[in-house]
């Protein structure tokens, strides 16, 4: 009982196996019987070929070109086997016929594998060795193209698409348009889109007078620019300068479709660079009827045309209307521009109404508004609204600058106060760390010069500290300035700081120590001459003494001796080289009003104080 299913297993498994072996036999007889037909099928193909039957009915006699270009390349193109197979046939016409076409086609195949060569070259930003490729397939293979690209499976447009970007990728914009003369000699057809797509390529990289020449090429052959491609162009145009062609772009847009913000913004700057208010103004109209918005960047653009134009009121009725009908689009921008061109006019009145109105309707003024109110006033003479304005910039919580010191120096002048010019000096303090030297000198100078004018000597010894303090370098001119003020009012003390500074400015510069004492001895000597003339001239002679007793307080101890009295060579001998100098042109500077000058003669009485022997005076 235990051996029958044993058994029965067995069988089973002997019946599988035979079922497995028969299978595989039938697959190999059935593989042989299609060997069998395959091969008899090849020898009744070749007999066909070598007896050269004749072109099915109904096929034309270029029947094999017809279908090898319907054909994918590989089957198109003769292997080798099949040109060998063709030699017995060579010796008939129609063999040679055969063979010339054979080797038209393989040389085609040597030109497609150029073409993707080049294809795969741009792929891979190689551009400079693909043009470098395509110009010698040009010079040598370039009638044949379109046969070349067929073969490649390539279209035209594909492949001159990515040679126009390989030669904007290398730098080669020029090669561009003669890209577009070969693919016009291939008779490759262009279409709008494929310039359009030129064009943007050009753009990309600022190439625009390229992409201006596309645009010519595309007009030429009856494309319409589309709006975007013209929005594109009034760009393209205003960037080279060419204001004429721009316009005409915008015109031509505008007549088709509604410009865009940057169309009418770029037209807008157009017009800015001719100054042509009219133009800009129907613009912005146009806009409005067109319900386009016009934003402050619009309007602003707008206002600056019209300042520029010189029709600045007209400017302002456009922000004040702007200002009635939407409150939100003048910035704090527009209204320092109309005020600029105020003050370019020097109307200092509609300058202060302006600002006026800002601070009514909620637009907060920032400092370029208030430089540019006080400057209108200064030019427009009047001076103390300058002043006015500068207090209502300080309660606004601005702090002036270095543009409202240079400002406020020119509201300077005889009938200024004191604290007017208290307020400049602390405001020149504040704004020095903007300033370079050269900036700084000049405020100071400017103070210097108008507190000399108004005789005030402790504004003037005031402006002359922060000029240390900061470490601005006074003049020869500067110096003589401080002394004419100071000398007249018998600021002995005073002066004989200045007269030390002078000293020292010198003595602290390059050189040896001789070099220095000598060019401190020029320097002062030329300061004090300078003085003297003008007080002789004036009759200031207790201004000359003065500033001759402050420069011997002034000079070190090491080099000024005890008075001398006595001969005049002893005299020569003792007093240092710049006293000498100086003595000699303050005596020579009151010379000149003659004997009957009363500082002369005061100077006669006090020569012999001063060390100078008469003989010695009346020689100079």
């Amino acid at each position: 009982m235990t051996s029958q299913p044993e058994t029965t297993a067995s069988t089973t498994f002997g019946s599988e196996a035979l079922q497995s072996v028969a299978l595989e036999l039938v697959i190999f007889f059935a593989t042989i019987v299609v060997a069998l037909v395959l091969k008899v099928s090849s020898f009744r193909g070749g007999c066909l070929a070598f007896f050269n039957l004749r072109a099915p009915p109904g096929k034309s006699k270029s029947w094999v070109d017809d279908d090898c270009q319907q054909l994918p390349i590989k089957e198109a193109l003769p292997s080798a086997e099949e040109s060998s197979a063709s030699t017995p046939v060579m010796q008939t016409g129609s063999g040679r016929k055969a063979s010339s076409r054979s080797h038209h086609l393989s040389h085609l195949q040597g030109s497609a594998r150029t073409l993707e060569t080049i294809m795969e070259l741009t792929k891979n930003k190689n551009a400079a060795e693909a043009l470098a490729l395509y110009a010698e397939f040009r010079s040598s293979e370039g009638n044949q193209i379109q046969d070349s690209l067929r073969l490649a499976r390539r279209a035209g447009l594909d492949f001159y698409s990515a040679l126009v970007q390989g030669a904007v990728r290398a730098g080669q914009p020029e090669m561009v348009l003669r890209l577009l003369d070969d693919m016009t000699g291939a008779h490759i057809e262009r279409t709008l889109s494929f310039y359009e797509s030129v064009m943007k390529v050009l753009a990309g990289k600022k190439h625009y007078r390229e992409a201006l020449a596309v645009y010519k090429r595309l007009s030429s052959e009856g494309f319409k620019a589309s709006p975007v491609t013209l929005s594109c162009l009034i760009n393209f145009a205003a960037e080279l300068g060419e204001l004429d062609s721009a316009i005409n772009f915008f015109v031509q847009l505008d007549a088709t479709s509604k410009p865009s913000i940057r169309a009418y913004m770029v037209v807008l700057r157009v017009y800015s660079k001719q100054q042509d208010w009219t133009k800009s103004l129907e613009i912005v109209r146009g806009m409005q009827a067109r319900t386009v918005p016009v934003d402050s960047l619009i309007l602003n653009t707008v206002l600056a045309t019209g300042v520029a134009a010189g029709k600045t009121e007209a400017a302002e009725e456009l922000l004040q209307e702007m200002a009635t009908d939407k409150p939100q689009v003048p910035d704090v921008i527009s209204y320092n521009t109309v005020l600029k061109g105020y003050a370019h006019s020097k109307i200092a009145d509609k300058a202060l109404k302006t600002l006026e109105l800002m601070l009514a309707r909620g637009v907060r003024p920032n400092g370029i508004t208030f430089n540019t109110v006080m400057d209108a006033a200064v030019r427009g003479s009047q001076t103390e609204d300058a002043w006015k304005v500068l207090d209502l910039m300080k309660e606004a919580g601005i702090q002036g600058d270095k543009f409202t010191c240079t400002i406020l120096m020119k509201a300077l002048h005889e009938n200024s106060t004191p604290k007017q010019l208290s307020k400049l000096i602390d405001m020149i303090q504040y704004v020095l760390p903007q300033c370079d030297a050269t900036l700084s000198g000049s405020l100071f100078r400017g103070i210097l010069k108008v507190a000399s004018r108004l005789k005030n000597t402790a504004l003037v010894m005031q402006a002359f500290k922060q000029m240390q303090v900061y470490h601005v370098l006074p003049t020869t001119v500067d110096y003589q300035m401080i002394i004419q003020t100071l000398a007249p009012q018998c600021q002995s003390a005073h002066c004989s700081t200045i007269w030390r500074s002078a000293l020292a400015s010198v003595s602290n510069g390059n050189g040896g120590q001789q070099q220095q004492q000598q060019q401190a001895t020029a320097m002062v000597v030329t300061i004090f001459t300078s003085a003297m003339e003008d007080f002789a001239q004036n009759d200031e002679v207790e201004a000359m003494i003065c500033a001759f007793e402050s420069l011997l307080a002034a000079v070190p101890a090491c080099e000024a001796e005890k008075p001398c009295t006595g001969s005049p060579k002893s005299f020569e001998t003792n007093v240092p080289p710049l006293l000498q100098q100086c003595r000699a042109a303050l005596f020579q500077a009151a010379s000149r009003k003659q004997h009957s000058s009363p500082a002369f003669r005061r100077l006669l009485e006090l020569a012999p104080e001063q060390g100078l022997p008469l003989e010695t005076l009346m020689k100079c």
